[in-house]
């Protein structure tokens, strides 16, 4: 801005004396209309490159805003299936604990019922021992009634074949 308006002034200058070059129609030389459109040129130039710049730096604030969101996201997700993981593993944790407290259960019943058979097979065992004595002990009985009543039949045939005599 600074070269345009001192360029303004020594053309001014030039004309005041009349030794200056021809005009445009604008009033300006053609070195000076020149120059005008090259700092104009410049000045377009440089306000686009502010504009890109502006722009890219938009773009860039832009995208790392996304990209945190989309990292936020993430973890959110992330957050989600830790806690998914560990409510299936509690889960789990639970129907072990209570298959086990069951699996405990079924022994300890197995064991109980394992206890009263042992009893009940001594018990058995028992009886039948004394079944056995009172079996072998009624056949002595048996025996020892036959034997008497053999001894007592031969005793009547004595008797009777006495009573012949």
């Amino acid at each position: 801005m600074f070269e345009r308006e001192q360029i303004l002034l020594e053309t001014r200058m030039q004309e005041d004396d009349g030794t200056g070059p021809k005009k445009t129609a604008q009033g300006l030389t053609l070195w000076e209309t020149r120059k005008v459109n090259e700092q104009n040129l410049n000045e377009m130039k440089m306000r686009m490159h502010e504009h890109v710049t502006k722009k890219a730096q938009e773009f860039r604030q832009l995208k790392t805003e996304v990209r945190h969101e989309v990292l936020k996201e993430d973890e959110y997700v992330l957050e989600e299936k830790k806690q998914e993981v560990l409510r299936q593993r509690d889960i789990k944790k639970i129907i072990k604990t209570e298959q086990k407290a069951e699996l405990d259960r079924n022994i300890q019943v197995f064991l109980h019922l394992n206890k009263e058979e042992k009893g009940l097979r001594r018990e058995l065992c028992d009886k039948q021992s004394e079944l056995q004595f009172k079996e072998r002990y009624l056949k002595r009985v048996n025996v020892r009634h036959q034997h008497k009543t053999l001894a007592m039949k031969k005793e009547e045939n004595e008797k009777f074949i006495g009573s012949f005599a």
